[in-house]
């Protein structure tokens, strides 16, 4: 494997927006798509989630790459799940079911399991597994597209003080805080002439934004989502491309693998 040197550098210190604290499990709504069916997962899942976490496919690119083979370890995994709601929007897939929330076949898992300061990127991190049988059918873009307009629904709070990777923001100005990207790769070039009765506004809210950012000190950009890939994995890679991500940066990190622990492995990394 080719080497990649690179190591993310110092985070940047940024104002933005977060959602609010996220609600218990039980407070939460599936959410539905033409053909699948994403809730919350429950203690009555636990046969089905062993059933997945048993293929050996299923969980090739789990942190610990290897698959479960008691149901104690799913157990256990599946109560980190639950216990771990506040920190983490995460999503059983299913088939859509005429049976009502429960839903039909059980055949992956989406959604945010990094909040914050805690990914790679300083930004709150979705991530994905499917089960081998149901690839290349569209199903992890439509699930990581569910989650992703869930979470951009959820209500927020603003000037929530955090550190993330420089590359994904760029400059910060007041046009940016009124809605426009901040990411390095996801900005579409300004217009060269806006139009002329907007441009007294503009220039107001540039100088209110100056004197605030004076003040604080922290710089003010547009809330982003991150993912993280091997960048063996073209299969994630067209799904994240798909739904908009960007590249904006790979460097080797130390493999978490039981069977490569420790081992220089070279991670994509992609923001929206």
């Amino acid at each position: 494997m080719a080497s990649h040197p690179e190591k993310p550098p110092p985070f940047l210190k940024i104002s933005t927006t977060a959602p609010l604290p996220l609600q218990p499990l039980s407070s939460r709504l599936p959410l539905r798509t033409s053909r699948l069916l994403l809730r919350p997962l429950t203690p009555s899942d636990l046969p089905a989630f062993h059933t997945l976490r048993s293929q050996p496919s299923f969980m090739t690119e789990s942190n610990t790459g290897k698959p479960d083979t008691t149901l104690a370890e799913t157990r256990e995994t599946l109560d980190r799940h639950l216990s771990a709601w506040s920190t983490h929007f995460w999503f059983g897939i299913f088939f859509s079911s005429p049976a009502g929330e429960v839903g039909g076949e059980f055949i992956g898992e989406c959604g945010m399991h990094s909040l914050r300061d805690t990914s790679c990127s300083g930004w709150p991190e979705i991530g994905y597994k499917l089960a081998e049988a149901h690839r290349g059918h569209g199903y992890a873009t439509e699930a990581v597209r569910a989650v992703l307009e869930a979470w951009a629904g959820l209500p927020r709070e603003d000037d929530v003080c955090v550190g993330v990777h420089p590359d994904t923001v760029e400059r910060i100005d007041a046009a940016d805080k009124n809605g426009q990207q901040v990411g390095k790769r996801g900005e579409e070039e300004e217009e060269e002439e806006e139009e002329e009765e907007k441009e007294e506004e503009e220039e107001e809210e540039e100088e209110e934004e100056e004197e605030e950012e004076e003040e604080t000190g922290v710089p003010y950009a547009q809330e982003r989502i991150a993912a993280q890939i091997a960048t063996y994995n073209g299969p994630s890679r067209r799904v994240l491309l798909k739904l908009g991500f960007e590249h904006f940066g790979t460097w080797d990190e130390p493999d978490t693998q039981v069977h490569k622990l420790g081992e220089p492995i070279s991670m994509g990394h992609y923001v929206l």
